[in-house]
């Protein structure tokens, strides 16, 4: 059921996803189309995909020890890093929760790995991922 689209400017919104410009239908939809949702989705996906759905700091997987897992950011937003696939992994909640707000010593290491991991996966470094709401 479509609901009326309601002419005020307050209801217009930006998607963060695809950028395009919209008129909400209700207060908490934020994506334009389906399609717009699907594009984040297929970010968060690829990131798992490339590690093979395994933590990149313990090596669980989601298959084998059910656990859940989270994208994180190697060097964290607050540290001037970025939503790029260079600096993405996948993590456990335990790891992601244990690292919170952390640089890693061996981040030199770690970003070596994920550029490696990035090639063999043929994603560029640079790509921008849209991870969040």
């Amino acid at each position: 059921m479509r609901y009326p689209v309601v002419r005020n400017l307050n209801w217009r919104k930006a998607t963060r996803v695809c950028g395009n410009e919209f008129e909400r239908y209700s207060t908490n939809q934020i994506y334009c189309s389906p399609t717009c949702r699907q594009k984040q989705t297929n970010d968060r996906f690829l990131v798992f995909q490339r590690d093979k759905f395994r933590c990149f700091y313990c090596g669980r997987s989601s298959f084998e020890h059910n656990v859940e897992l989270r994208v994180d950011h190697l060097r964290p937003i607050t540290q001037s890093g970025q939503n790029k696939a260079g600096n993405v992994v996948t993590a456990c909640v335990e790891c992601n929760l244990k690292k919170y707000d952390s640089v890693l010593t061996t981040l030199d290491e770690m970003l070596a790995e994920v550029r490696r991991r990035n090639e063999a996966a043929g994603i560029p470094n640079d790509r921008k991922l849209r991870l969040f709401r």
